[in-house]
């Protein structure tokens, strides 16, 4: 391994972790039995399920992103910065469009009632993860860039 700073062997960590969530969360959407009902706000709703839906290619990218990153971290590439760039912008993108969508159709006052609550926590940890990632790794970017 070459001379990487603490700094980003802890980012490059963070990168494979969101790697790692990301297929996870679609593993378990996908091929666990009642996973889809267990991350839904809305389960059942076939309206909420297609727009859930539309995110695995974009969550794909987003997790490719950040696996090229974390390795070009590590490596100590100076084409680093040009994949936190894409995994933080593909972050924005994704929180985004799901925050916009949560709150347009409600989704966070969905908390107040119980049967709801555990799906919208987990949804707004979602969101607020994905931006802290964004900025984490494009203030990494724009670090290297300057």
């Amino acid at each position: 391994m070459h001379n990487v700073s603490a700094g980003d062997r802890a980012l490059a960590i963070a990168l494979f972790i969101v790697a790692a969530i990301t297929a996870a969360y679609w593993i378990l959407w996908y091929l666990v039995p009642a996973g889809e009902a267990m991350l839904s706000v809305l389960p059942g709703d076939a309206a909420h399920k297609r727009f859930e839906d539309a995110f695995l290619a974009a969550d794909t990218w987003m997790a490719i992103a950040a696996v090229i990153a974390a390795l070009r971290l590590l490596s100590g590439s100076p084409g680093a910065s040009a994949w936190l760039y894409m995994a933080g912008s593909a972050a924005i993108y994704l929180a985004g469009m799901d925050i916009l969508y949560d709150v347009q159709n409600g989704i966070y006052a969905l908390a107040a009632m119980p049967e709801h609550r555990d799906a919208v926590v987990t949804e707004a940890v979602i969101n607020l993860g994905t931006l802290v990632f964004a900025g984490l790794s494009i203030g990494r970017a724009r670090k290297a860039s300057a």
